[in-house]
């Protein structure tokens, strides 16, 4: 289907007016893999990829979530099935420099288009989801503010913590500068003699 796409592209999913691309996610295709969203208010959904049926080009697709009045997705991950769910961890990352980590089983497989459950406490002082990620314990993320402000940090500086906790501080941002993208870096594993 993308095999051959020219310079100036290839349309791979029609959109309503209001609708945008929020994730791209590679998955096995064998339906043993997971989809993971994440609502700007605080709602997750885990479903199953095989709830999720092959469509082409044209197609708008299924619904993933249903979402509640001025929510919309902010983040999204695959849970392939060959990862290890035990090291596995959500990180929910808010706009006022809050996260957390929770672990992947805190999180109950649902039906595809439910209204899914609390992935975070919110309030003024957290602010609204901005992303989340699944990572290990070897994984760093960066995040980015509205100002351009970055940090680095390993993922073992964030707490692990229940689902429906707020989390806590991991970045101070000043007045007016809110959180504005979550980037994960993963540990390369070291090349043997033979592979150098």
């Amino acid at each position: 289907m993308f095999d051959n796409i020219k310079k100036a592209g290839k349309r791979a999913i029609k959109l309503n007016d209001d609708d945008e691309v929020m994730y791209i996610g590679l998955t096995s295709g064998t339906s043993e893999d997971e989809v993971f969203a994440a609502t700007r208010n605080g709602i997750a959904i885990r479903f199953s990829e095989k709830d999720v049926r092959s469509m082409g080009t044209g197609a708008a697709g299924v619904k993933g979530i249903t979402l509640r009045d001025k929510d919309k997705i902010v983040g999204a991950a695959i849970i392939n099935s060959e990862m290890n769910n035990d090291e596995m961890r959500i990180l929910t990352i808010t706009e006022e420099g809050y996260g957390k980590r929770t672990k992947l089983s805190e999180y109950r497989l649902t039906s595809r288009g439910g209204k899914g459950i609390i992935n975070a406490k919110l309030n003024d002082k957290t602010g609204k989801i901005v992303d989340v990620k699944i990572v290990t314990e070897n994984d760093e993320i960066m995040l980015i503010t509205s100002e351009g402000t970055l940090i680095r940090t390993s993922v073992n500086n964030v707490s692990v913590i229940g689902r429906s906790a707020s989390g806590v501080r991991i970045m101070k941002v000043r007045n007016n500068e809110k959180i504005a993208s979550v980037v994960k870096i993963t540990e390369e594993p070291e090349l043997s003699e033979d592979e150098q």
